[in-house]
């Protein structure tokens, strides 16, 4: 598999386990994903949704989609793969 970048946008952590931001776009697809979440997240209150978890599903249900998208785009822009 390659690396669908030029240079990798996230790194390994020099303490710890996983990767981190290496390059400006990594921080930018950082804190886009810290702005999407929190989005998500706060809608339902915003909206005056009922205390349910029928209606708190979709919310979810996206949030667990964006999670999945935040660890594969990291992955797929990290040194963890060699570059194209």
């Amino acid at each position: 598999m390659r690396r669908l970048v030029g240079n990798a946008w996230f790194e390994n952590k020099d303490v710890g386990w996983g990767l981190a931001p290496a390059r400006w776009e990594g921080w930018a697809v950082t804190a886009g994903f810290v702005l999407v979440m929190t989005a998500t997240l706060l809608a339902p209150i915003l909206m005056g949704r009922h205390w349910r978890m029928a209606s708190y599903l979709p919310y979810i249900g996206l949030a667990a989609v964006e999670v999945l998208a935040f660890i594969t785009v990291p992955i797929l822009t990290s040194v963890w793969l060699k570059p194209r």
